[in-house]
């Protein structure tokens, strides 16, 4: 029970991707306009990490490994990316007729997403058993879903601010991104 909080914990706030390995940003910085949107991408994101990185695992165990494939890992990983991520558009829409166009914008911006690739590319440094590294997929998305909604009420907070003219939009969201990132730096001691 120790080690599945140590590792929700450490993968959401410690080690989240966005912050450390700056993957996602340029979606994260796009969708961050609106809440609406940036729920909307924060929860697709959250269920295709959940999804993509147990996958990556069992292609890498099932396919690429025995057959002798490493070579074709990226390749194997974007194909299976876009697979998925269609396979969850048709499901969204059936499950959730009512929110089938918040998903289909959301959609373009998953498959450009680094962030995915990225989590599916890092599995293969964890040596965790199938269902820690679901949970770390989890608190992958997690982190990600956080630190978007950070940026977007970051940014509507200073629509409403008086910021001078030369820190307006990306640059003063890039020094509170960098404040935040600090902020996270300063748990490390904690796991």
């Amino acid at each position: 029970m120790n080690e599945l909080l140590i590792i929700l914990f450490s993968g959401a706030l410690l080690n989240n991707l966005a912050m450390t390995h700056l993957l996602g940003l340029d979606l994260q910085v796009a969708t961050s306009q609106r809440m609406q949107a940036a729920w909307n991408t924060g929860i697709t994101t959250l269920v295709s990490l959940t999804i993509l990185m147990p996958t990556a695992r069992l292609l890498d165990e099932v396919l690429l490994k025995p057959l002798d494939l490493e070579h074709f890992t990226v390749l194997v990983y974007v194909i299976s990316t876009v697979v998925i991520i269609t396979a969850l558009q048709r499901a969204f829409a059936v499950m959730f007729p009512q929110h089938k166009e918040n998903f289909n914008s959301v959609v373009p911006l998953l498959l450009t997403n680094n962030l995915l690739l990225g989590a599916m590319l890092f599995q293969q440094t964890h040596s965790l058993g199938f269902f820690m590294l679901c949970m770390l997929s989890l608190a992958y998305g997690l982190g990600f879903l956080l630190v978007l909604l950070l940026i977007t009420c970051l940014r509507e907070r200073i629509d409403h601010e008086r910021v001078p003219e030369a820190f307006r939009g990306i640059p003063v969201l890039l020094f509170g991104l960098g404040m935040f990132s600090m902020g996270l730096l300063g748990l490390v001691g904690i796991v």
